[in-house]
């Protein structure tokens, strides 16, 4: 893909903060501010433009709903951007390193990307911000890198982000900085994800028959809500499932469908949700990276570690499972339709047996949508027993769904559900 280059100078402001320790209200990272708030810097930041998206064409083709796909949002253009090769580096007085480059997608309504190599020494901090200065994540330092050496930050509202890196003098090693994608959101993500689920005109919310899980319906589910969380990867919104073992080692396992694609720089929201029904907004509390352990296209299933500690303040939970066949007499899903908060569905029935699936044949209240793909399928005691495939459901139809069946992953899937090979069929869930 051919980048073009055209250079700019911008009037950076911010209001300067102190060191602080990870927060709660956004992406695990440590404080501080960028070089260019505080630093007297002299060269001219190097902006990269990348080819017009064709939105209308992306729309038309996403907007359709398809069992066993998720919720487009975004295109993902590959990049593959070294620090050593763009952007501009600027030695300060004292030693110290800058490097900064600014990337540009006309027309997106939010830029997010990705680092395939983020390998940074003690020290080193990492900041993005809009283009426009409204807003700054970081820092990120080298706690924040998978255990692959990759690392992904959540989206910005806006067309153009701008990336700065401060390397200390003295550092242990120089950093290695590899920019590996850009994710053009081309449906307007980011209204979702600061507006309490208000749209932007590209996004629609959930229908209007879905249920808040914090309605009087979802009373009985407090627990099991907290173990639901909303992804975004590879430009697409899933719905994914936070999973218990036996060791009851507090190993942060995720379940969602495979068709949800590749999780390994998946950013992870917990607890969105309204604080009330129907009322009030959601927070932003995320973590970004998982390394996958099973996963399986034609039980579309796949089961990731979440890979860096999920702070406490965000108080998860795991779900028990069942992998019995036998139906149980009723379920009920939590998810994430149309990307939007949280939502609670029951049928008041039992599932059959389809194929490789779990089949609800009508749901009671509420449905699933594009978006709710690998959310979790839970019995009466709340213990998962699948993840969302699709379906046809839609409020005036809430008709057939159907759902990965957590017995015919198992063989794949034991090593780490049940550790201790205890071979039992079900456990409950774990407060950690």
């Amino acid at each position: 893909m051919r980048v073009s280059v055209r250079l700019m100078l911008f009037a950076l402001t911010s209001a300067i903060v102190g060191l602080c320790a990870a927060r709660s209200s956004a992406q695990v990272s440590y404080g501080g501010t960028p070089p260019s708030t505080w630093a007297n810097l002299q060269l001219p930041l190097q902006v990269l433009e990348v080819p017009p998206i064709d939105v209308a064409a992306q729309a038309a083709q996403r907007n359709e709903r398809r069992p066993g796909e998720p919720l487009y949002y975004g295109v993902v253009v590959p990049l593959a951007l070294s620090a050593e090769e763009t952007g501009v580096w600027e030695m300060l007085p004292g030693g110290d390193l800058v490097w900064r480059l600014a990337l540009r997608s006309p027309g997106a309504l939010s830029l997010s990307a990705a680092f395939s190599a983020f390998q940074v020494p003690p020290g080193a901090q990492l900041f993005v911000h809009a283009g426009n200065g409204a807003r700054t994540l970081g820092a990120y330092i080298d706690a924040n890198a998978n255990l692959d050496g990759s690392f992904a930050f959540e989206p910005l509202a806006g067309d153009e982000i701008v990336i700065e890196y401060l390397e200390p003098a003295g550092a242990a090693f120089h950093g290695r900085l590899v920019l590996g994608e850009l994710v053009h959101d081309f449906k307007g993500v980011f209204s979702l994800l600061s507006g309490g689920g208000q749209p932007s005109p590209g996004i629609a919310p959930a229908a209007a028959c879905e249920i808040d899980v914090n309605c009087p319906q979802g009373a009985g589910w407090q627990n099991q809500k907290r173990a639901v969380v909303r992804l975004l990867s590879n430009g697409a919104l899933c719905t994914g499932a936070m999973i218990n073992n036996t060791s009851a080692t507090k190993t942060q396992y995720l379940m969602t469908a495979f068709h949800c694609g590749n999780m390994n720089n998946a950013i992870i929201y917990f607890n969105y949700e309204r604080p009330s029904c129907n009322s009030g907004s959601p927070p932003i509390q995320t973590v970004s990276g998982t390394t996958q352990k099973a996963g399986n296209k034609t039980y579309d299933y796949r089961l990731v570690q979440v890979t860096p500690t999920i702070p406490a303040a965000y108080n998860h939970y795991l779900l028990g499972w069942n992998r019995t066949t036998t139906a149980p007499s009723n379920t009920v899903c939590i998810h994430h339709p149309s990307g939007d908060v949280k939502k609670i569905s029951f049928d008041n029935h039992a599932p059959t047996l389809y194929y490789q699936y779990w089949r609800i044949l009508q749901w009671d209240l509420g449905v699933t949508e594009p978006g709710s793909s690998g959310s979790p399928l839970m019995n009466p005691s709340g213990q998962f027993i699948g993840q969302l495939y699709g379906g046809s459901s839609y409020c005036a139809t809430p008709f057939d769904d159907i759902y990965g069946r957590l017995n015919l992953a198992w063989a794949k899937v034991k090593p780490y559900l049940d550790p201790t090979n205890s071979g039992v069929t079900s456990i409950g869930g774990f407060d950690p």
